[in-house]
């Protein structure tokens, strides 16, 4: 994939996370609006900002310092990645502690129970595997760097791949989340606005996580001199891989 094409897909990606933020605010001054904490209304604001938007920006991190070429240690590297996700999880969990809030909220006026909903439970799950992947990256690659440099080079693989499948999920989550509160809104005729809005709020966070994703696999995409390209940056940027290759070359010569 062309390089402009990249930083046009991660501009459009930036537009539609900080659209899909907005939308929520907006909905959330129309339905009773935010007031004193807890109200319902953070919960989709927080969870948003913490489990959507800055999530995401923690999976391209690494991306963006490629790409841009920034010449930094690669554990200020990491250090950006692990406080962007410790900022997004601290937004999550404020967000999460307002969810059984009816205060000040006209979201759920005609629900009694909303533990147990597919939103909920599909939101629980990928808290847990987040809390999880937090643990695992912490501890494997910043401090105190469990196993062997082999070990961290096959872990790496796998926290990557979890980790996208852990930001699908709560990409899933926000928008189940949204098409219930629709659907409850379905049945009050005075909040027809809020709907459009909830609609076009899944859009936005849909439309983002495919950019996301799109930027992350770019070397699937790439050609095959850049796959190489990519190769070689991989190596050299990640100490687990480079440790290996100084290893390697030690007991051959």
């Amino acid at each position: 994939m062309a390089n402009e094409l990249v930083l046009s897909v991660g501009c459009v990606a930036e537009v539609l996370g900080l659209c899909a933020i907005v939308i929520i605010v907006v909905v959330g001054n129309k339905a009773g609006g935010f007031g004193s904490y807890p109200s319902f209304n953070y919960h989709p604001l927080f969870m948003t900002l913490g489990f959507v938007f800055l999530f995401g920006q923690g999976i391209l991190s690494f991306q963006v310092i490629k790409f841009f070429n920034f010449q930094i240690p690669r554990t200020v590297e990491k250090l950006i990645h692990f406080g962007t996700m410790s900022m997004g999880c601290m937004l999550m969990m404020i967000g999460w502690a307002c969810a059984d809030s009816r205060e000040n909220s006209e979201l759920f006026t005609h629900l009694t129970d909303y533990n147990g909903s597919p939103h909920c439970s599909i939101g629980l799950a990928a808290i847990i595997v987040f809390g999880l992947q937090g643990l695992v990256g912490f501890t494997f690659f910043l401090f105190p760097k469990c196993g062997s440099p082999l070990l961290r080079s096959k872990v790496v693989k796998v926290h990557r791949l979890i980790g996208l499948f852990s930001f699908l999920m709560a990409v899933i989550a926000a928008m189940m989340g949204a098409t219930e509160m629709a659907l409850l809104q379905s049945l009050n005729d005075s909040m027809s606005s809020v709907r459009s809005l909830l609609a076009l709020y899944v859009s936005c966070v849909l439309l983002f996580a495919l950019s996301v994703l799109t930027i992350h696999l770019r070397p699937l995409l790439a050609t095959v001199d850049e796959q190489k390209n990519y190769s070689n940056m991989e190596l050299v940027a990640d100490d687990e891989m480079s440790e290996m290759v100084i290893t390697e070359n030690t007991e051959n010569c």
